[in-house]
Formats: structure tokens, C-alpha cells, sequence
């Protein structure tokens, strides 16, 4: 994750005496040595290991004539800049936030993947949910239980049947709704909880949706 971090974790210049010319993230165009393209930093005089305040002195900014353009916007660009006699500090600068800590779950939502919600998040993750079955129920909805047919898929000898009924061949679908047994304890829950039994996966994954 380094190249999110080091586009997120900018230095607030104050003495310059912390922070490095070439490496660290003090202006807007990032890594010195990257917005130059050189790969020998000694090549324009400044040493590989110098800070801000080795170059400011005299209340001027000492460096070589600018060669490139990029030399020049960043000589442009120090004329706005003045050390003072505080510390430099660090900001976390990402995109609609800044702050001098760090957030966990700001940065998780930012670097994870994010795709369109499916339309049973809600009846798989919700508030109260208790989390073991939350988790189990997610596993279900995207037929990733080792029921009989996955592992057989697998590569793995075993009987097809279902070891409920033993009449036909188990499957996510078959296991939780179309077993006859499965079915009868759902019908029997399903009255108790005042919603409608159906045997048919799809059909009481929208009717949970809805």
C-alpha cells in the first residue's frame, strides 16, 4: 500500500530541520527525485541525505539554476515557502480529510474495492445481526458451503445423495428448501415467525428482500 500511503501522509514544513528533500512528501509535486527523473540526487549538489533547512539559509533558498521545467515550477513554488521555528509535523491528507492521526476505517474505506451493493446485503449484514450467523448466511447465499455437490466438484469421492432425505442429490438449493425434510422443519419455523415458506431458493431470497 505504499503508494496510497505516500500521496496520504504529507509533512506541514515549519524549521525544515525533519524533513528531507528529496524523499519526503512536503510539496505538491510529491517525490523530488521521481519530478526531477534523475536517479543520482548528488547531480545537482544537494546530498542524498539533505533536509529543507540545509538548503534554506540567509532567509533565501540555495540551490542550483533551474535546468527543466520541473526545476523551475519548483523554484517557483519555494518562493511561497518560509521556514519558522516550530517543528514540521506530519497530516494524514486524504481525499476529503485531513488530520494529524491516523483513521483506520477512513483508510480501509478508501483502498478496498467498491463495487455495486447486491441487492441481499441487507438481509445478510444488518445492525443486531448476530455476527457467526451473519457470516454462515453469506457463506450460503454464495454456495460456498461444503454441501455434497461442491465437494464432489472438489475432486472428493463421497455419495451425492442428501443426507437428509437420502432421495436425491444435495445441493445448497436442495439441502435448505426442496428436502422434504428440510422442508417440513422450515414450514413448521416459518409459521412461528410469521413469514411464507417456499421451496424454491430464488424465490424466498426476494421474498426476504422485499
Amino acid at each position: 500500500m505504499r503508494e496510497y500511503a505516500y500521496s496520504w501522509i504529507s509533512i506541514k514544513v515549519e524549521d525544515g530541520e525533519s524533513t528531507r528533500f528529496w524523499s519526503d512528501n512536503w510539496s505538491p509535486f510529491g517525490n523530488i527525485r521521481d519530478f526531477f527523473s534523475i536517479t543520482i540526487p548528488s547531480a545537482l549538489g544537494i546530498r542524498q541525505t539533505a533536509t529543507l533547512a540545509d538548503i534554506y539559509y540567509d532567509e533565501a533558498w540555495h540551490l542550483p539554476a533551474p535546468r527543466s521545467d520541473s526545476q523551475l515550477a519548483l523554484h517557483v513554488f519555494l518562493t511561497t515557502l518560509r521556514l519558522s521555528q516550530s517543528q514540521d509535523s506530519y497530516e494524514w491528507n486524504q481525499p476529503g480529510n485531513s488530520s494529524p492521526t491516523f483513521k483506520t476505517g477512513l483508510t480501509y474505506n478508501l483502498i478496498k474495492p467498491h463495487q455495486t451493493p447486491v441487492s441481499w446485503s441487507k438481509i445478510i449484514w444488518f445492525s443486531r445481526g448476530i455476527p457467526r450467523q451473519s457470516f454462515l448466511a453469506w457463506l450460503v447465499i454464495l454456495n460456498r458451503c461444503p454441501t455434497r455437490d461442491r465437494i464432489i466438484s472438489w475432486g472428493l469421492p463421497t455419495s451425492p445423495l442428501c443426507l437428509l432425505c437420502n432421495a436425491a442429490n444435495e445441493s445448497r438449493d436442495h439441502i435448505f428448501f426442496e428436502c422434504p425434510f428440510s422442508f417440513a422443519v422450515w414450514s413448521f419455523l416459518a409459521v412461528k415467525a410469521n413469514c411464507r415458506a417456499d421451496r424454491n431458493w430464488a424465490q424466498n431470497v426476494h421474498y426476504l428482500e422485499h
